[in-house]
């Protein structure tokens, strides 16, 4: 039986799918991956998932390890891509993360992450730090631009979006509301939000996107 979706997880399927990273030519990683949401909408020869708490209602076609994403037990240049979906502003300290997922990327490997800007705001404005602490944000609410440089810049080539998510930021709450009830409602609304948000990235309360190009280091 398939795991209960998370309507972050199916918000951020869309985002995939939009920026058209659903099919690669090698093989993938997903860090954090929690359920097999993602890697079931990617076609890549080798799809892998990390998590510290892997369920066990998760199917097998997909191959997942339990680990550490600072400490990625995986050789060298295994990996064409991996994504980093809203899971760093998880880690108390992530000064080992970049290198980690370096060391397992192909030279012309890629990384793909998203976070919360740590300006973000939700709807009601005065429930963010809550709703942040319910999602798990126990270490920072976000990041911003400037610290994914600090962290990232020695060992990728970066690009930077903003995707405010609007829509997604107002309605969250109904949207955890209605999927208790109806899964098929919900991830009708969600396709209906991300629509409006396509239209409107541009903002300092919502997520950053970052793509980055792995170079070449002297480590």
């Amino acid at each position: 039986m398939r795991m209960k979706e998370r309507i972050g997880s199916l918000y951020r399927l869309q985002l995939i799918k939009f920026l058209k990273l659903s099919a690669f030519d090698g093989p993938i990683l997903d860090i954090g991956c929690h359920d097999d949401l993602i890697l079931s909408n990617i076609e890549a020869p080798l799809k892998i998932g990390v998590d510290l708490e892997l369920k066990k209602q998760l199917g097998n076609k997909y191959l997942f390890v339990c680990a550490d994403a600072n400490f990625l037990p995986f050789k060298q240049g295994v990996f064409k891509q991996v994504f980093l979906l809203d899971v760093i502003e998880h880690i108390e300290n992530a000064n080992l993360l970049p290198s980690s997922i370096k060391h397992v990327l192909m030279l012309d490997g890629c990384l793909f992450l998203t976070t919360p800007q740590k300006t973000i705001l939700l709807n009601p404005f005065f429930l963010t730090k809550y709703i942040s602490r319910k999602w798990g944000h126990i270490y920072r609410l976000g990041y911003t631009q400037n610290e994914l440089e600090i962290l990232f810049s020695k060992y990728f080539s970066l690009e930077y979006k903003d995707w405010n998510a609007p829509c997604w930021r107002f309605f969250y709450l109904l949207i955890r509301f209605v999927a208790e009830f109806s899964p098929s409602i919900t991830r009708f609304i969600i396709e209906t939000v991300f629509r409006f948000d396509s239209k409107k990235s541009r903002g300092l309360n919502g997520y950053i996107l970052m793509h980055g190009k792995s170079k070449e280091t002297n480590e």
